[in-house]
């Protein structure tokens, strides 16, 4: 299943996406590079727990990238609310991090991993190792700042 579908179905799972919503973040989503290019953003939705460790593994060539990792849930309203703010940073040009979505309910073991205690938490991690951390919903401005922050460390 491709990446745009998973995201449709993702979508199609929350209750109060309305079909506006869902059209403007599908397209969002479909605008969205995925090439592995260093240069250009890449969104990983519903990722597992062997994508998230494909990507921080020191020896894969995009390890000093900045990843953003975002632990959510489906049936968490601030994750909803998040969500759309982080692709949108994240889609801009000039942003220096990548995003990798995980469903905690799908990925227990990831979550406990990065010591998840509340959703949504989005973890910042560079060549493997985390830099920094927000836990709760969060607006435009302060995701810009965490991640220019994240980005010097």
């Amino acid at each position: 299943m491709s990446l745009h579908a998973l995201r449709n179905v993702r979508l199609a799972r929350l209750p109060s996406a309305t079909a506006a919503s869902s059209a403007a973040i599908s397209r969002r989503t479909a605008a969205a590079s995925f090439s592995s290019h260093a240069t250009l953003r890449q969104i990983w939705a519903d990722a597992s727990e062997k994508d998230v460790q494909s990507r921080l593994d020191t020896a894969h060539p995009a390890a000093d990238k900045l990843f953003l990792i975002d632990f959510s849930a489906t049936w968490c309203p601030p994750c909803k609310m998040l969500s759309p703010i982080l692709e949108s940073v994240v889609n801009r040009k000039g942003s220096e991090a990548d995003l990798l979505v995980v469903d905690v309910d799908k990925e227990p073991g990831l979550a406990s991993m990065f010591k998840v205690r509340a959703m949504p938490t989005v973890v910042a991690v560079r060549g493997g190792k985390e830099v920094s951390r927000f836990v709760g919903a969060q607006g435009d401005p302060q995701v810009v700042q965490f991640i220019q922050d994240a980005s010097s460390k």
